[in-house]
């Protein structure tokens, strides 16, 4: 004689139960998975960019900066992680590139490592090779408010790879090719710019 389920709900209830602990462990597991692979990505990207002389600073907690040399900016507090968990697991499981800097080194050829870096807020290019099809690689950094490419190649061709930066606010071009007219034109599309150190004469 069939069983009649609905006299054993505790069953359907256990059905149901089985599956959605099946589908949390899938959505946990995909969630560790697209974790753990970002912070391969961004560990490889910073190994690249130390080989190439870089410096990175993550962003934990965030360092003062001034910004053109004029205001001091509030310090941000960081995640809260343990040493013993960060040195175990990794610091690209919990923090992010913040700011990066050459100086001195580097070139074209190190810029798409990092474009890969999308949290960067600070970038500092100086003494080096980069040119206008350098800067072509940061379109994508959209946090990016600072930007040194003193004594560098870059022109007023490069500043046009620039206008898609919204949130940059500073930006240093002395000792470049870069002319008061190429200035007046990135600064009529992002407004806030401030151009450091420059003397439009």
């Amino acid at each position: 004689m069939p069983t009649n389920s609905a006299s054993h709900p505790w069953r359907r209830f256990l059905r149901f139960s089985v599956r959605g602990l099946i589908v949390l462990v899938l959505v946990i597991g995909a969630g560790l998975g697209w974790v753990a692979r970002s912070a391969r990505i961004q560990r490889n990207t910073v190994a690249a960019i130390r080989r190439a002389g870089g410096h990175v600073v993550y962003a934990y907690p965030r360092p003062e900066f001034i910004s053109c040399g004029l205001a001091p900016e509030p310090r941000r507090p960081g995640p809260r992680v343990p040493r013993w968990l960060e040195e175990a697991v990794g610091t690209d499981y919990f923090f992010h590139p913040f700011e990066v800097s050459f100086e001195g080194t580097g070139s074209d050829n190190d810029l798409p490592h990092v474009a890969q870096l999308e949290s960067l807020e600070r970038l500092w290019i100086e003494r080096t090779n980069v040119s206008d099809a350098g800067l072509a690689h940061l379109k994508g950094l959209n946090g990016l408010t600072y930007l040194s490419l003193v004594n560098t190649n870059v022109s007023d061709a490069g500043l046009v790879h620039l206008r898609g930066l919204s949130q940059l606010e500073d930006l240093d071009v002395q000792w470049t090719r870069v002319t008061a007219a190429g200035v007046r034109a990135l600064q009529q599309v992002l407004p806030r710019l401030t151009v450091c150190n420059y003397d439009p004469s």
